[in-house]
């Protein structure tokens, strides 16, 4: 397992779509989901993670926000609600960078599994938020093309 270095917000991979995987997944690109969920553990929030975010420009992102871990390769989203709330968001890429961003309330996301099995997920509030936040990463947009207003700042605490 190894701790990956998140890329910086100015690397133009963030801003990129990312390449479809293929299966089976290989050796490397099982390793990077763990290695995914091993960088994602070290952070004092993070909820998701994309392999844009840390230099591979591969359509694969995991989710852990409470008893939901799961990896995402090639997700889409298949139907979102017409409500939509306006939450504020941060982002790994882009440390102690805040701001609104209107999501859809309920999603249903389709996407393979690291084992190579389709998953329909349905997801509402956070978890749904979360999920459209890393598909972003994979279409090549960050929540700053999202948000609403200026971002606010937060200093790093020493």
């Amino acid at each position: 397992m190894a701790i990956l270095t998140l890329i910086s917000s100015y690397d133009r991979l963030l801003h990129r779509r990312a390449e479809e995987a293929t299966f089976p997944l290989s050796k490397e690109m099982r390793r990077l989901i763990v290695d995914l969920f091993e960088t994602l553990a070290t952070t004092p929030s993070g909820i998701g993670l994309a392999a844009p975010q840390v230099g591979v420009a591969k359509a694969i992102a995991i989710v852990a926000l409470g008893e939901e871990r799961f990896a995402m390769v090639n997700p889409k989203i298949t139907h979102s609600s017409k409500k939509r709330m306006i939450k504020e968001e941060g982002c790994l890429s882009y440390p102690n960078t805040w701001g609104e961003v209107r999501r859809a309330f309920r999603i249903t996301a389709e996407y393979t599994n690291e084992k190579g099995e389709k998953v329909r997920k349905r997801a509402t509030d956070l978890l749904a938020r979360v999920i459209q936040h890393e598909i972003d990463h994979l279409e090549g947009k960050v929540f700053l093309d999202r948000m609403e207003g200026k971002p606010h700042y937060i200093p790093q605490e020493k």
